[in-house]
């Protein structure tokens, strides 16, 4: 039960770290640096 109660856990905190991801913002000049929004400002 442990263990399906963590893998339960991982697995959603993959899914909301995907999330996260897409809300990042790529830098199309190709410099490999990826900027995050500034997200918790959106939701006020």
């Amino acid at each position: 039960r442990l263990r399906e109660d963590l893998e339960t856990k991982l697995s959603q905190s993959l899914a909301q770290m995907e999330q996260e991801l897409r809300k990042c913002v790529f830098d199309e000049a190709g410099t490999g640096m990826v900027y995050l929004q500034n997200v918790a400002a959106d939701d006020q």
